[in-house]
Parts: structure tokens; C-alpha cells; sequence
């Protein structure tokens, strides 16, 4: 077992099965990959300081897949390595008007395991996106740009911090919108 199985172990709480399938390549102007064969076992999301965008969607990708998929894993991380700070008032704010409380989360810091490890990571910016390639550019296949997803796509979903309470509001309700759609039609091509 390799240090990162070990790892991986560690964090997800699970033994690894092995090495997981090679993936198709996808094009290196391809935002987005095709969608999962399977249902992602562990899935990060990340956003620049994890205060605000990343943590709002580990927690409601959860509450989104709790019934239906429990034994997926969800994390979030930060780019700009801040570690151990709270949730953004305004995001704690805007959450509970959607019915999550992100009160317990604690910021983490983006690393390579973390990458390495998920199956499905969901970026809020393109420099999140490149962040991540230059930590592992194998995760290339694995990235989903969110805003890609919405009902009107946007290649990024704008970061709310220190802005108004409306915006807040207005990125919890285009990650929930997202996340129902890239879920949805991940579940809908597994039951095809």
C-alpha cells in the first residue's frame, strides 16, 4: 500500500480498492469531463479561502445526496491555505435562510492528497481550476467547473465575501441550482 492509499485510508475512512480505471482523456480546452460511470465515492470542493463557496457546497451537496448516496465522502478546501477559520457570517447567514447550518465548519487548506484522492472535484473559479492542475494535472478529467451547471451556465460563480447580504443569498441559491442539476443528470445517466 502506498503512502497515499495510506493517507487517503486516513482521511476517508475507508480501504482504497485498488487502483482505480484510467479515464478517458478530455480535451485540455474541456471544462467540464463527461459525467461519472459511477456515482463519486469522495468529492471535494473548492473555492479560494473555503469560507464562503466551497463549505456552503460540501454541506449541501451532502444534504442533497444523504439518503441516496451514503456512502459518499465530501470535503471542501481553500486555495489560499487558510486553515481553521470559520464559516463567513454571511454564508452562515444565507445558509440557515436555505435550511443548513454551517456552523461547525472549520476552513482546510487545498493539498495534493486531497486532490489526489477525490473522484469528483467541484471548482467555483477558473483560477481554481489552474490551481488545482498545477497541484496534479491528472485531475484534469475530474474538475467540474460548477457554474457550468446552471440553468443559464456561467463559467464561474462569484465569490461573495465581504459583499452584501443579497449576495450571499444569490450564491447559496446558484450552487443549490448547480449541484441539482450536475446530481440529476449524474443519476439520470447511471440509471440509463
Amino acid at each position: 500500500m502506498s503512502w497515499i492509499d495510506r493517507i487517503r485510508d486516513k482521511l476517508y475512512g475507508f480501504e482504497t480498492r485498488g487502483p482505480e480505471p484510467a479515464k478517458p482523456p478530455v480535451s485540455v480546452a474541456a471544462p467540464n469531463p463527461e459525467m461519472p460511470s459511477v456515482f463519486p465515492e469522495r468529492v471535494l470542493f473548492v473555492c479560494s479561502g473555503n469560507m464562503c463557496r466551497s463549505a456552503y457546497g460540501e454541506y449541501r451537496f451532502k444534504s442533497l445526496i444523504a439518503a441516496s448516496h451514503p456512502q459518499t465522502h465530501v470535503i471542501s478546501a481553500g486555495t489560499l491555505r487558510i486553515i481553521g477559520q470559520p464559516a463567513a457570517a454571511g454564508m452562515v447567514a444565507a445558509a440557515a435562510e436555505r435550511g443548513l447550518d454551517l456552523s461547525p465548519h472549520r476552513s482546510n487548506a487545498l493539498s495534493g492528497v486531497l486532490v489526489q484522492s477525490a473522484d469528483t472535484i467541484f471548482a467555483m473559479e477558473q483560477s481554481h481550476r489552474e490551481a488545482l492542475l498545477r497541484i496534479d494535472p491528472q485531475s484534469r478529467s475530474k474538475i467540474v467547473m460548477l457554474g457550468l451547471y446552471l440553468n443559464t451556465p456561467a463559467p464561474e460563480i462569484e465569490d461573495p465575501i465581504g459583499r452584501e447580504p443579497e449576495v450571499y443569498i444569490r450564491v447559496a441559491a446558484q450552487i443549490d441550482e448547480a449541484l441539482g442539476n450536475w446530481i440529476g443528470r449524474c443519476e439520470a445517466g447511471l440509471s440509463a
